[in-house]
């Protein structure tokens, strides 16, 4: 993280692809950080991605905590 880098790194969010790839139910990726995280990285592994974000949008999950039906 420090000097010029030899290009622009890439800085993906990827919990939709991450979910698709993986086979993973969206409810159980998104409520289980035990599952979340371990395939995040290994998408990004698999991928060659530099940085895998592991936040995401909280608009949906806020909605959710006020009662607010999530599809």
């Amino acid at each position: 993280m420090q000097g010029v880098p030899q290009r622009v790194l890439v800085f993906v969010q990827l919990h939709e692809f991450v979910a698709e790839q993986c086979d993973i139910p969206r409810r159980e990726l998104f409520r289980r950080p035990d599952v979340m995280v371990p395939d995040m990285l290994k998408v990004q592994a698999q991928f060659g991605l530099d940085v895998a974000s592991i936040t995401y949008d909280v608009y949906n999950i806020e909605a959710e905590a006020l009662g607010q039906e999530i599809r």
